[in-house]
């Protein structure tokens, strides 16, 4: 049975040895989000990395939708398996796939409906224009491939298996980097041909997972009282809301509020656009690795709670706080002294100058303080296992609203300059991490998880 009871053994061991295949899994996930910009700016244009660029934001608002689905599955699939209900897990998983499917529907014709619309009010260039409409309405034909992955995937997670989702993404990044050069380079359909290879690859990962999950439920033990079953059932649904619904909504309202300041980044031309797409995608890569810690960190805690291991709790948090930390070392020792040549390999021979330098601008500015987000990332995934949902958006909101204004404020303040822009981002950072400590410290999670009192 690939399953694992993530509240035996040593917190930090346990907790490495589970996150350590999510975290390769994000990093092949992302190398080929990567190698979309990267074969954009190289082998077509530095124009049409600006078009996969401007389409971005809207594509992180309906991978928002998707993973925050996927944090409702998790975190209740993982209360339930710490508990042994078996068949809780099963109809939780039915319902979850059903729910995901008609949300990825629905999804589909609204976004086919608003795709034009939207990139018109983000002041997307007309140069870059036609390539990013084409490329969105590619993406968001494969949103059911996306989200029921997603679920998958969190499944697995819930249930201690983290290496299934690495090994299907390590297929899928593969088959899509070859995809991507072949429909670019040999076919010569361009921006289009990278929003296919995308499509394609995530509906292979889509159905494989689906397969390997519904034969790994067929492996858990039955239990006595199978009426705990359903395909699908209203009170789960509700209970996967519950932590669904306020994880939807607060990544959507980050991914809303990027679309305010890449509309202010579409306002600065094509080469700013251009360079922060090279060095969005490279600070992306770093978040996602965070991210997905705090998820780790959540579907531990969740287990540990559902459990009553409450001595595991801190223990894991301070393990995963560990882990954080020394990824922020990594990712400064790395993106500061290469900056320059990472965003220089986004682009040509004939790309401008200038792109490299406003790109590294924003590695330079934003790097250092990923520190901070360690914090923030450790205390979000603990309040998300314990479902203090209240507290998790607390602090991601400040975060939110204050890059947001920032933005504007900093950007007219310095004269127009993306300077402004760049520096909104580590300021939102330091606060939220304050906010979500200060959370964790009034301790409400204690009380949701029936934490006991200290004698």
């Amino acid at each position: 049975m690939t399953t694992s009871d993530l509240s035996a053994g040593s917190p930090f061991k346990r907790l490495l040895a589970f996150a350590l295949p999510m975290v390769i899994s994000v990093c092949f996930q992302q190398f080929y989000n990567l190698a979309d910009s990267l074969i954009a700016g190289r082998f077509v244009s530095d124009f049409a990395l600006a078009a996969i660029t401007a389409g971005y934001p809207i594509t992180m608002i309906f991978i928002a939708i998707g993973v925050g689905g996927g944090v409702g599955c998790g975190v209740v699939i993982s209360k339930f398996f710490g508990q042994g209900k078996y068949s809780k897990v099963r109809a939780t998983v039915s319902t979850a796939l059903i729910s995901v499917s008609v949300l990825a529907a629905a999804c589909t014709v609204v976004g086919v409906a608003v795709s034009s619309s939207a990139l018109t009010l983000m002041n997307t260039p007309a140069s870059t224009f036609d390539d990013a409409k084409s490329y969105l309405d590619i993406y968001i034909y494969g949103l059911f491939f996306l989200f029921v992955y997603n679920a998958c995937s969190s499944a697995f997670q819930a249930l201690g298996n983290s290496k299934t989702p690495l090994y299907l993404l390590v297929f899928s990044s593969v088959f899509n980097i070859i995809l991507d050069i072949v429909l670019v380079t040999a076919a010569d359909m361009g921006v289009k041909g990278l929003a296919i290879a995308t499509l394609i690859a995530q509906g292979i990962s889509c159905v494989l997972s689906l397969f390997l999950l519904f034969r790994t439920l067929k492996s858990m033990p039955k239990d006595i009282n199978t009426e705990d079953f359903s395909f699908f059932s209203f009170r789960l649904l509700k209970a996967l809301a519950a932590v669904a619904v306020p994880s939807i909504i607060q990544q959507s309202i980050v991914s809303v509020g990027q679309l305010f300041v890449q509309s202010l980044i579409n306002s600065c031309g094509e080469y700013v656009l251009a360079a922060y797409g090279a060095a969005f995608k490279i600070n992306m890569f770093v978040i996602y690795i965070f991210s997905t810690l705090s998820n780790a960190i959540a579907n531990y805690t969740a287990q540990n709670a559902g459990a009553a291991k409450y001595e595991n709790l801190k223990k894991g948090l301070k393990a995963g706080f560990a882990i954080n930390i020394s990824v922020a070392a990594l990712a400064c020792a790395v993106c500061l002294p290469l900056a320059k040549i990472f965003i220089r390999a986004f682009l040509n021979e004939e790309a401008n100058p200038d792109i490299i330098t406003i790109g590294s601008d924003f590695l330079y500015i934003v790097v250092p303080f990923y520190f901070f987000v360690a914090a923030k990332i450790s205390v979000d995934g603990f309040l998300k296992g314990c479902g203090d949902m209240l507290g998790f958006m607390l602090s991601t909101f400040a975060d939110l609203l204050l890059r947001v204004a920032l933005s504007y404020a900093l950007f007219d303040a310095m004269g127009g300059s993306y300077l402004g822009i760049w520096w909104s981002w580590p300021i939102g950072w330091v606060i939220a991490a304050g906010v979500g400590v200060a959370c964790f410290l009034v301790a409400r999670w204690k009380k949701l998880i029936c934490y006991p009192a200290s004698p």
